[in-house]
Formats: C-alpha cells, sequence, structure tokens
C-alpha cells in the first residue's frame, strides 16, 4: 500500500477566460474545481495506475465532502485528520487568446496542536501497513519544516521508503540523516538549490550528485514546464515531454513522479522505468477527467448528474484477458436500466495504432451483441496524442459510433551517463 501526505491540501479553482485585464472587470467563460495539492495528484495517478493508495494530510471546513467524495470517486481510499480550518483554494487561471497559465497560491490557515499530535498518531497507524510513503506540497502556516523529519524518521524506523516532493527550503532542512528512497525538489518557486543553477546541465548533474551523497537513492529534477533528470548513483537519464500548446498544466509534474514510481516499483531498473513509462499517463488523464470533467473537450462533457466511471469491463471474459473502457459515463436515462454506458472514452498516451482500434472493434462488437439494435445509442471516443489509423479502420457498422480526438502528446527521453 502506498501513502501519500498532504499536510496543506486545496481545491484547485481553475478559471478559463480569453484574456485576464488586470485592475479591471474580467468575465471567467467556465470554471471547475478539484482537489490539489502535491500528494493529492499523486494519489489519483496512483489509484488510476491501479496501485492500493491511501492519501492523508489535514483537512477541514464544510469543503471535506466534496474534497474526499471526489478522491474516492477515482479510486483513492482517505484517511484524513479533520482540523478547524477552511480547506484552502488555490486560482488556476487559463488565458486562452494568450496561451498562458497563470497558478495564485493561497497559504493556508495555522494549525493547532492539538491536530498536529492527532496527524502523527494516524501517520504511525498507516505506517504499519505502508510499503511505500510519498509527502508533497507545501506546509500549513507555523508548521517547521523539522515536523517532515520527524515524518521521515518514523518511517525509517518502520523500513518504509520515502519518497520527498517537497519545495527547497522544507528539504534542505529534512534530508540530512533520513536516506529517502526518491528526491523530487518542487522548484517551481526557484531557479537554483544549494546555489546550483538547474537550468545549467552541468550544475543539474552537481546537484544530483550532492542529493546522492547526502544519501538519496533516486533524484528527479524537475525544471522548467516538462523537463526532468533522473540519477542514481550508477546512471543518469534526462528527458522532456510534449504537450499540446493548449494542454492544462495543474498536476503534470506530479504525474511524472506517480508515473516513474508505478513503473519503477515493478521493474526495479532505472532505463527499464523511464522507457516503458509516458510520463504524462494515463493516470493524470484519467484522475483529471474523473474529477473535472470541464477538462475535457466541450462536446465531450457529460450531462448534468451523469455518472463517471474508470476502468469498466467491457467484456465476459475472466479477469486476466478482461478488455476495461478507460472511462465511462452513464447518462440520467441509461441503456438498459443504467447497466449500459452511453459513452466511452479510451486514452492512450502514444500514438493510437491498429491495436486500439482492435480494441475498440472488441468493445463494440461485444456491446452489438447485447444491445442488438440499441447500439446507436452508445458513442465511442478514441483520444490519443496522433493516429497511425482512422475510424476508416473500423467495420463499416461500428464507423458512426467512433470519433478519434487529438489529445497532448508525450516526451522522450535519453541516458546521459
Amino acid at each position: 500500500m502506498i501513502v501519500t501526505v498532504t499536510l496543506n491540501p486545496a481545491f484547485d479553482h481553475i478559471l478559463f477566460l480569453p484574456e485576464l485585464n488586470l485592475g479591471k472587470f474580467n468575465r471567467v467563460q467556465s470554471t471547475t474545481r478539484m482537489p490539489g495539492g502535491k500528494g493529492i495528484n499523486v494519489a489519483c495517478s496512483l489509484a488510476v495506475l491501479g496501485e492500493e493508495v491511501v492519501a492523508t494530510g489535514l483537512l477541514g471546513g464544510q469543503g471535506c465532502p466534496t474534497f474526499e467524495g471526489a478522491l474516492r470517486k477515482i479510486g483513492v481510499t482517505t484517511s484524513f485528520i479533520y482540523v478547524n480550518q477552511e480547506i484552502r483554494t488555490d486560482f488556476f487561471i487559463i488565458e486562452e487568446k494568450h496561451n498562458r497559465q497563470t497558478l495564485v497560491v493561497e497559504e493556508g490557515s495555522s494549525i493547532e496542536l492539538r491536530y498536529l499530535n492527532n496527524f502523527k498518531e494516524n501517520f504511525d497507524r498507516l505506517l504499519a501497513s505502508a510499503t511505500l510513503m510519498e509527502i508533497g506540497g507545501s506546509l500549513p502556516k507555523g508548521v517547521a519544516p523539522n515536523f517532515i523529519k520527524e515524518l521521515v524518521l518514523a518511517a525509517n524506523r518502520k523500513k518504509v521508503r520515502v519518497v520527498l516532493n517537497l519545495p527547497e527550503s522544507i528539504l534542505e532542512e529534512c534530508i540530512y540523516g533520513t536516506n529517502p528512497f526518491i528526491i523530487a525538489p518542487d522548484l517551481r518557486e526557484s531557479k537554483s538549490m544549494f546555489g546550483l543553477d538547474i537550468y545549467d546541465p552541468d550544475a543539474r548533474l552537481k546537484l544530483s550528485k550532492k542529493l546522492l551523497e547526502i544519501g538519496a537513492g533516486i533524484i528527479m529534477l524537475k525544471y522548467g514546464n516538462l523537463n526532468y533528470v533522473v540519477a542514481t548513483r550508477d546512471e543518469t537519464w534526462d528527458g522532456e515531454i510534449e504537450l499540446e500548446e493548449k494542454s492544462v498544466m495543474i498536476g503534470v509534474r506530479d504525474a511524472v513522479l506517480a508515473g516513474f514510481i508505478h513503473k519503477y516499483l515493478k521493474k526495479e531498473n532505472l532505463g527499464e522505468a523511464l522507457r516503458s513509462n509516458s510520463f504524462v499517463n494515463e493516470a493524470h488523464l484519467e484522475a483529471s477527467v474523473l474529477s473535472n470533467p470541464n477538462l475535457l473537450p466541450e462536446h465531450l462533457r457529460p450531462p448534468r448528474n451523469a455518472t463517471l466511471c474508470r476502468q469498466v469491463p467491457i467484456s465476459p471474459f475472466k479477469p486476466k484477458n478482461m478488455d476495461r473502457a478507460d472511462i465511462c459515463c452513464y447518462h440520467e436515462r441509461g441503456i438498459r436500466n443504467g447497466t449500459i454506458p452511453n459513452v466511452l472514452i479510451e486514452l492512450k498516451v502514444a500514438r493510437a495504432g491498429n491495436s486500439a482500434v482492435k480494441q475498440l472493434e472488441r468493445y463494440l462488437s461485444w456491446l452489438d451483441m447485447i444491445l442488438e439494435n440499441d447500439l446507436s445509442r452508445v458513442q465511442v471516443y478514441l483520444l490519443a496524442p496522433s493516429f497511425s489509423c482512422s475510424e476508416s479502420s473500423l467495420p463499416k457498422r461500428f464507423r458512426e459510433n467512433v470519433q478519434f480526438v487529438e489529445l497532448a502528446r508525450s516526451g522522450c527521453q535519453r541516458k546521459l551517463g
């Protein structure tokens, strides 16, 4: 079981507008809210990838049911300590005219000592079942970085590996003598760490070496929008992720980390984990869509009162060979009393080819057998960065049911040494 810690969670409030005119009246075209915070983002991606994950932290106010409900819908188990403060809100402003995205972060409220003590007790209970602990994001007002160090040392005593996904100011206070499994500094507010410029290739290698010498097992440096370096004592890789111009950036860096954790835990091989992992992964896409359907293209957004589900079986086969649709949408006026989805969305993070078409064909063949004359009520969307095939690759009787939609491109990586 993986546990993620977010001591200062937030609602991410995304505002879409043509252009932000500072000092003037602005009208938002659309808006959406989703659970946020670095540990929360990692938990969502891991859950959609199939990991058993528990999100813990400090949570309070009237927004708790909405916050936790969105996480549980994705498959994240929640174990928060409730406090007498409202959940903070971060605003993510997306200007379509300038293709510009601005993040405005709320600091959050002070936390009483009794709540921190309750959190420690809950943390110790979760350690008993944890195999890995990810600690991410900022700290509430008045909480010292040494609090994080206490958590890491508690995990060390239980031999639970720790991932630190934290700002530089917190990391510098809690990495010495703790031997983290992975250090992934949050450098969004800084261009340097330990006085080393992360935009300088030689400096990045020196920084990676320094963090490894302190005791980390793996270093993941994320710099710029979507660049990264991953290093161990034996090898170093760098890479970048390319996205379509208008891709929403929120949570992408944490999906990078979650995707790497998921693959590395299975392979224990850096190169294999990087080669087999598309960093802007299906987990991030599924989690984002399930929490925030408004992130979909307008014509794909579900109607009011519709239900979204993930990894829905669409075949009669045993689990080993079962086809599962990434996202299914059940409308209020459902098909066959709501047992059949009205919309299926299949997500691909690399170019979609014949295998993706065959997958859709299997879905539709099975649904056609069940529904007979009702198949026209089912719509299937294939979302991918590019296509080596088209709807014409499908049997003619299914073509009207399927639409291909372009999605963000994945990137590449190379070994440095």
